[in-house]
């Protein structure tokens, strides 16, 4: 995530902002780890098993395993899909990549897969972001550092500095 993103993030949500303008960087990046949209993580291989745990309700999950191993037949990348996630694959299908999230929504567009179906199996391959307080505080950094030099204490965004002669 850019500092630009970041910023944007903390000012989207009332109580990161209010962390950030009090000076609790470690709070606010808790805050923004937890609402941060998540990003793919890094590689995993999944089994047609996979799929059924994937969900709530394991029916869910083996809808969405028969569905794509009826779809295979009629689509040669979706046959591919299901070698590798098939029970002899030693490898199975890494959903930690860009090609297999596309994968899901093109199998969502041709009616394989709903929308709900796409989402689980994409939610596979997605990992939280964790925020740190010196991103935090490198996203703060431009606003501090003008009003330390300006010295506004009565600005949201003053944060005093130690030994400052006040």
């Amino acid at each position: 995530m850019t500092t630009e993103q970041l910023r944007a993030l903390i000012e989207s949500d009332p109580e990161a902002l209010e962390l950030a303008q009090a000076g609790n960087d470690s709070g606010c990046a808790e805050r923004l780890s937890e609402i941060a949209p998540k990003v793919i993580g890094p590689d995993k291989f999944i089994h047609g098993m996979d799929l059924v745990s994937a969900f709530a309700d394991p029916a869910v999950g083996a809808e969405a395993w028969a569905k794509l191993k009826a779809a295979a037949p009629s689509n040669a990348v979706v046959a591919l899909a299901v070698e590798y996630m098939g029970p002899s694959s030693v490898r199975g299908l890494n959903i930690a990549d860009q090609r297999s999230l596309a994968m899901c929504d093109q199998l969502r567009q041709l009616g394989v897969w709903n929308q709900a179906q796409c989402d689980g199996v994409k939610a596979l391959g997605m990992v939280a972001q964790t925020i740190t307080a010196d991103q935090v505080s490198e996203a703060m950094a431009p606003d501090r550092a003008m009003f330390r030099d300006e010295g506004d204490a009565d600005s949201p965004w003053f944060v005093p500095v130690e030994g400052g002669g006040e």
